[in-house]
């Protein structure tokens, strides 16, 4: 026999993604790393553990998400600029729907 919520679809999602969030908030508190505005300061091994996403951005968008992303240069061979991709909220996810991206430069030290 199904199990049928008393949650509406909205109140449903909500949750889900609250859930998220919270799992990539303690992912998160693992890694060692600083941040700020515009940086990111890691050491070599936070920096591999982060997925890279350089020609895409990952699927869902949970709050806290993070990746990284590869950009080249023209005329350079291989990647030259690393950033630090972060689904985050700025207070108007209710209002607009959608969740943005804060971008910082990544320093591996």
């Amino acid at each position: 026999m199904p199990v049928y919520s008393s949650m509406s679809v909205a109140e449903t999602e909500a949750a889900f993604w609250d859930r998220e969030s919270a799992e990539w908030m303690a992912k998160r508190a693992t890694m060692n790393m600083l941040l700020d505005d515009t940086d990111a300061v890691m050491d070599q091994r936070t920096f591999e553990r982060l997925n890279v996403y350089s020609t895409s951005v990952p699927t869902g968008a949970p709050v806290g998400k993070i990746w990284k992303c590869g950009r080249r240069f023209q005329g350079a061979p291989t990647v030259t600029v690393w950033y630090l991709g972060e689904y985050w909220d700025d207070g108007a996810i209710k209002l607009t729907g959608s969740v943005p991206i804060r971008w910082r430069l990544i320093h591996v030290v």
